[in-house]
Parts: structure tokens; C-alpha cells; sequence
């Protein structure tokens, strides 16, 4: 049995009151177990029981549900094209591996279910979902351990059959197309007679909510469109559904029996019969009142005690009070998000980088697209150093950190990298897994000056910016790190001893880095002197998925197609043997003037940012289109390393990919990044609660937040939330009030008798 404060009997009220039936699913399952779960009608005082707090929740599809329909998205090609082509909509959903996969509408008089498939290997592409089917919603957990998630939450749009289904159609054409495949064949479209020319009568009395006028519009046109035999059984269940809406204030009875008369006289049914009919279906939903969906809150939860904190945005960021009336929906752009879903567009890079992200996925316990491709990004960096440059001296070195939760499966790229590489006896240029000190690193550069480091708990070099644990020699790797970033094009020279022989110079020497840390590594890391020295905007930062299901898997062996051509790169030099005195000739990677262009709107939009802002945003924003100058060398060698070329393809991704990372970097950072410890813990309850908002479309419960926030002390979290010396208390009626004097948190603490 399910708590009363649980989200799943929060979410389970709300879909109620939006007029869906729910349907109890298995912990981390898609399949309802219930017998007879396609007529399951159960009432709000049932949830309890039918839901405990590990289960999934589904709705059901098309007529028990007035009308719901599921687009439901398989291909991530459909996923990607979607958007260009479905109708806006309320209520769209997906989980981090497949966001935006979902999108649901409400169709009057309801289409049948229908498939749009390819054939094999490509499979199904998407599904029109309706009646006989039901859909797994928010907050469920899908199989994979992904968390379903909102990225619209409202109500479903109301939308034309016909047009929905001539939409799709459209969408089914054009993955095909970029499938290499020919259109489908035609199929007759599902049985939705078309609506009428003229819209009907819109009710004009006072009080009359735009949410029931729109359902009422839609109930009619179902009604007057009805083929022959389903007319009065579609009068009925029209009736009915306005007939709630009455029940509840929403609609005036009168002008809304006019409407549906108007509707089914058009239809062709006799008047007096029709009067019956609607008359019957009117009064039985009058007995079950609903009102317009609301965000959830008190006032339709009845008795769930949902006392919590909510959102309530200001100019200065501090985003988050606690409200003793119902919690407004957070705004999107109010919400931090450096956790975003990544863009599987950029997992789309041709040839060798591409290749290794398929292997890597292949044969990954858990699945990270996105650390996938900056190990396969890493390992192009490092066969390519010192042997491609551009027109403008770049070369391929770059520091890539990606950041996972542990046992997430951070280290596998870093895994499949060294299972290629070890396979060829490519030792040379692998770096060390460990550094001691800054000589350490400098020693190998100068066995072999292209090195490539595959550190983890990367955020043992971060610790050192915050100034924390500062020591010494962990502050020259910085500092060298930092040098031998911009010393790929020329000469490094090291620091100078009496004895000559310790003095160290190589020339243009190509290190490397891919790192991983856990998140919390990183942005607790982050400080005003580290955003402004230079050292973070020369990273790009990547944050993959959180924990995910595991799936066993053998490690297969490394593809010939990938060991050939890392082969070919190993054995590729540039005019001499590499030495580390020797300047080499490298092949120069010429680029078109459309690249250039994409290159130059790049670096526009990072001096509009640079003018802008503080030392912090300009550090990053500085290095942005040298990343991308970088990245796109990387993609052109990856894609034909026999004929490279940077064009409009390449720059296109390469600029896409360090906008991206640039924004996402400095979105976290406003985030975290604080002048007091007092502001820096502040900062993080905020980020926890905006969080918590924007996955679970609810606010937060004070018992949450304390569990969320563990590592502070209560002291620490009074002074962090209600701002220091605050803690007067006064009591006064049963409840606590609180009078903070800083400006993040009002509270009111319903006491509920205690």
C-alpha cells in the first residue's frame, strides 16, 4: 500500500482529474498483471491499495480515457524528426535514454490503433496507440531503470483524427527517406469522418472555462461526425464527459445541451430521441463532477498531506519558497538544468570515432552515449597528434571530462579504449592511469611527445582549484596541463635547473585527457578564481546518464574494421619518425569557406557573451571556437583520414558540440559557484529542489529535503535556507511560522493537529 504522501498516488489524482482511468503496473514493468485491466475503473479512494510506492502507473488508451491517444516513437530517427512534424501538444514524456518519445493527444470520436513500420533491420518506427492498449506514464521507471519523465506536463491537445493521422503519414515519409528507404505504401486513412466546415455554436455565458468550451467543441464535432450505428452511443459518452465538466462549474448545462443537440440533429439522429440520450448521459455525469486539470496540489489531492516546499521564481535566481496555497508550475527556464539530456545528434560522427561508440555500446554493462563519445573523441585525438593540423595552427589535442554517479559505468570507455590499444601494442602512447607530480607527465612527453591520459576520479586535479586540499606538486599538473594545452603548435620549455641536462624541452608536444568524476566532484570544485584562470575553459565537460539497469555482457573483441585503422594511424607519420626534437610535417587539413562562416558565427556569439559577462564567462566563452576548430579536425580525420577536409559538415557538428558543452558548463556553474560556503550550500539546496520540481512536476517535502541535504548540519541548513542568525520561531494556531531574513525560502509548516 502506497503512503499517502507518495508520488505515485499524487500522479495517480492528477491523471484522475484530467479524466484518464490508471492502471496499477509491476515495479520496473510495462505490462499490467491485472486480469480485465482494459475495463479497470478505479476512484481515487482505491489507489492506495492498488499502488505501493515501487510501482510503474499506465493509462489506459482511447475510449476509457475520452479519446487518449499514445504517439509512441521507437526509431530515434522518429524521435529526432518528430518535432518538425506532430502538432504541439500539452503532455509529452520519455526517459533520458529516448526523451521526447511520447506524445499524447486527445481525438474526438477516438482512430484505431495502427503501426508504421520498416522492414528489417530498421523494425518499427512508431505506433499510433489507442483503444485496448494502455501506456506506461511519470513518474514510472522503465525497464532499463531510466526514470519516464515529463518534458511537457499538461493536458493532451485536442486534435482532428485526420489530421493527426495525415501528420504522421508525413513523419513515417520522411524517416524513411533519411532510412534510404521508399515511401509506404498507401493505406486507407482510420475511419474519422471529416469535421465539419462550420464549427458549432461556442457558448457565451459567463463562467464558461476555455478548457470545457474546447472539450465541449470537440465532444460535438465526435458527435456530429459519427457514422451511422454509433451515433447515440457516441451521444452518450459525449454527454456524459460534458455532463462531469457541468457537474463540476465548468460549463453552464443550458448552452451546453445546445450545443450537443445542434451536434447531433447534424448527425442525422431525430431530435426527441437525441434529447433522451443526451439527457440520460448529462445527468450520470453530473453525479461525478471534474473540474479543468490543475497542476497537482492540495486542493484536488484531498486527503494526501502534501505540506512541501515549491517554487516560486525571483530576479536574482533564488527560485525556490514554500507556500501554504496550491505550488505553481516552475517555469523551464527557471529550472538550472547542467544535467540535460545530451543530443544524440552529436553521437552521429562518421568513420573511426563513430565506429569505436558502437563497440563501446555493444558491449556496455550500462550504457553511456555520451562518455562513449568522448573516449572515442580522445583516442582520434591522440592517433591523429602531431600529424594533422588546420589552416589556423590547430592541432587535435583536448581535455575531455565526463562526469557519471559511481558504478554508473564511467570507466568503460576508458576500458574499450585500452582493450584497442593494448591489442595493437600501442603502449607508447598511453599515458600513465596516475600521476604523481608534474615531472611525472613531462618524463613521458619526452619519451614519446604524443600521449594520451585516461585518468579517473578526475576530480582529484579539481580539488586543487577550489584551494581545499591544496598541494604543491597537485598544483603544477594544473599548471602544466594548462601550458601544454597551448603548446601544441610551438615549444614547451620547462622550468630551469643549474644542472642542464634536468632542463626539458619538447616540441610541439600532444597530450591528450579524457577524465571522469562523479558530478558532485566537479561542481563543488568549481570557484571564482578556477572559472577565471583559464584552466576549466579549456575543458569540455560532458555529464552522462545516472544510474542505470545493468545488462551482462561479454566483451567481444575489438572489430578488424577499427583495429585496421587505428593500425593505419599508429604506423601513419608525419615526415620523420616522431621525436620529441624534431618539429614534425604535419598534413594540413585545408577548410572550405562555408566551415569558415559556421566558425565565425561561433566565435560572434562567444565575444557577444565575453562583453557581457564576468571574468568567469569569458574564460569559457574564450576558448569555444578554438575547441571547435579542434573537434572539427577530429571529425574530418575520423570520417576519411586518406581525404581531409573541414566543411560546413564537420564545423557544423564541431560548433554544435562546443556551444553545447560551453552553455552547459556555465549553466551548472551559475548554479554552484559561490563567493561564502554559507552562498555555496544555498546554491546546492536550490539546485536539489529544482531538481526534485522538474522530475517529479511536484514540490518538494521538508522530510525530503533534510535527507537530500544530509551533509549539512541543522545549523547549516537553517543559515543556508532561511539566511544566517535566522531561526526565530513562532507558534500560533497549531502551526509553525518562520520569519527568515534571508531571501531564498518562506515557509509554513502545516502542523496538522501536532
Amino acid at each position: 500500500m502506497a503512503s499517502e504522501n507518495s508520488n505515485l498516488l499524487i500522479a495517480a489524482c492528477w491523471y484522475h482529474s484530467l479524466g484518464f482511468r490508471v492502471v496499477p503496473i509491476p515495479a520496473r514493468s510495462k505490462a499490467p498483471v491485472l486480469k480485465s485491466w482494459q475495463t479497470l475503473a478505479l476512484e481515487p479512494h482505491e489507489f492506495a491499495t492498488h499502488f505501493p510506492d515501487d510501482s510503474n502507473i499506465g493509462l489506459l488508451l482511447g475510449d476509457p480515457s475520452q479519446g487518449l491517444i499514445d504517439i509512441d516513437l521507437d526509431h530515434p530517427k522518429a524521435v529526432e524528426l518528430a518535432a518538425n512534424f506532430l502538432p504541439d501538444t500539452g503532455m509529452i514524456f520519455g526517459r533520458l535514454g529516448k526523451p521526447r518519445s511520447h506524445w499524447m493527444y486527445r481525438v474526438p470520436g477516438g482512430l484505431k490503433t495502427r503501426k508504421f513500420a520498416a522492414p528489417k533491420p530498421f523494425g518499427m518506427l512508431f505506433e499510433l496507440r489507442s483503444t485496448g492498449c494502455q501506456t506506461v506514464v511519470p513518474p514510472s521507471v522503465h525497464p532499463s531503470g531510466e526514470l519516464i519523465d515529463f518534458l511537457e506536463q499538461g493536458d493532451p491537445s485536442w486534435i482532428d483524427g485526420q489530421l493527426l493521422i495525415s501528420r504522421l503519414e508525413a513523419l513515417e515519409t520522411a524517416v524513411r527517406a533519411h532510412l534510404g528507404l521508399p515511401p509506404a505504401e498507401a493505406k486507407q486513412p482510420a475511419s474519422t469522418p471529416a469535421v465539419p466546415a462550420q464549427p458549432f455554436y461556442k457558448p457565451q455565458a459567463a463562467g464558461n472555462s476555455e478548457y470545457a468550451i474546447a472539450a465541449l467543441q470537440a465532444e460535438a464535432e465526435a458527435v456530429a461526425t459519427a457514422a451511422e450505428g454509433t451515433r447515440n452511443d457516441t451521444l452518450n459518452r459525449a454527454a456524459f464527459c460534458i455532463g462531469t465538466l457541468i457537474g463540476g462549474g465548468e460549463i453552464n448545462q443550458v448552452e451546453a445541451e445546445a450545443v450537443l443537440l445542434q451536434a447531433a440533429t447534424a448527425a442525422g439522429l431525430p431530435e426527441n430521441e437525441a434529447r433522451k440520450t443526451m439527457a440520460s448521459g448529462i445527468k450520470s455525469g453530473i453525479e461525478q463532477p471534474r473540474s479543468r486539470p490543475q497542476t497537482p496540489s492540495a486542493d484536488h489531492l484531498g486527503h494526501i498531506d502534501i505540506s512541501c516546499f515549491a517554487a516560486a521564481a525571483s530576479a536574482s535566481g533564488s527560485a525556490v519558497a514554500v507556500l501554504d496555497e496550491p505550488a505553481a508550475e516552475p517555469a523551464e527556464e527557471e529550472i538550472a538544468k547542467p544535467h540535460e539530456q545530451f543530443p544524440e545528434k552529436f553521437l552521429d560522427v562518421p568513420g573511426l570515432v563513430g565506429e569505436i561508440i558502437a563497440y563501446n555500446r555493444r558491449n556496455a554493462e550500462r550504457d553511456q552515449p555520451a562518455l562513449a563519445l568522448l573516449g572515442a573523441v580522445g583516442m582520434m585525438c591522440a592517433l591523429a597528434g602531431r600529424k594533422i593540423r588546420d589552416e589556423r595552427g590547430n592541432r587535435t589535442n583536448l581535455y575531455l571530462v565526463g562526469l557519471a554517479n559511481s558504478s554508473s559505468g564511467k570507466e568503460h570507455a576508458r576500458k574499450i579504449n585500452r582493450i584497442i590499444l593494448d591489442e595493437l601494442n600501442a603502449e607508447a602512447i598511453q599515458g600513465a592511469e596516475d600521476v604523481s607530480s608534474d615531472s611525472a607527465i613531462i618524463s613521458q612527453l619526452v619519451s614519446h611527445p604524443v600521449r594520451f591520459y585516461m585518468f579517473d576520479e578526475f576530480g582529484m586535479f579539481l580539488r586543487n582549484l577550489s584551494g581545499k586540499y591544496t598541494s604543491p606538486h597537485m598544483v603544477n599538473v594544473v599548471s602544466l596541463l594548462m601550458k601544454l594545452y597551448t603548446s601544441a603548435d610551438g615549444v614547451y620549455r620547462g622550468k630551469a635547473y643549474s644542472d642542464e641536462s634536468a632542463n626539458k624541452t619538447i616540441i610541439e608536444p600532444c597530450m591528450s585527457l579524457y577524465g571522469t568524476t562523479v558530478p558532485e566532484s566537479f561542481w563543488d570544485s568549481l570557484t571564482p578564481e578556477s572559472m577565471s584562470n583559464g584552466f576549466i575553459g579549456r575543458l569540455i565537460v560532458v555529464e552522462g546518464l545516472p544510474v542505470l539497469h545493468r545488462t551482462r555482457r561479454k566483451v567481444e573483441a575489438p572489430p578488424p574494421s577499427i583495429l585496421e585503422q587505428v593500425s593505419w594511424w599508429l604506423k601513419k607519420t608525419a615526415g620523420d619518425p616522431i621525436q620529441n626534437m624534431v618539429r614534425p610535417a604535419l598534413d594540413l587539413v585545408p577548410t572550405t569557406p562555408e566551415a569558415d562562416e559556421i566558425f565565425e558565427q561561433l566565435n560572434a556569439e562567444a565575444e557577444y557573451h565575453m562583453a557581457r559577462g564576468d571574468n568567469g564567462v569569458c574564460s569559457i566563452w574564450g576558448r569555444a571556437e578554438q575547441k571547435a576548430c579542434r573537434l572539427a579536425l577530429v571529425y574530418a580525420a575520423s570520417r576519411d583520414p586518406k581525404h581531409m577536409v573541414i566543411d560546413r559538415e564537420a564545423a557544423e557538428w564541431a560548433c554544435g558540440f562546443a556551444h553545447w558543452t560551453t552553455e552547459r558548463v556555465i549553466t551548472g556553474a551559475e548554479s554552484h559557484v559561490s563567493e561564502t560556503p554559507v552562498e555555496k550550500a544555498r546554491k546546492r539546496i536550490v539546485s536539489i529542489i529544482k531538481t526534485h520540481i522538474r522530475r517529479f512536476k511536484r514540490p518538494m517535502g521538508r522530510s525530503e529535503l533534510v535527507r537530500a541535504t544530509q551533509w549539512l548540519t541543522g545549523n547549516e541548513r537553517r543559515d543556508a535556507v532561511e539566511g544566517p542568525g535566522a531561526g526565530r520561531h513562532h507558534h500560533r494556531g497549531g502551526a509553525r511560522h518562520r520569519y527568515p531574513s534571508g531571501d531564498l525560502l518562506r515557509v509554513a509548516t502545516y502542523s496538522r493537529g501536532r
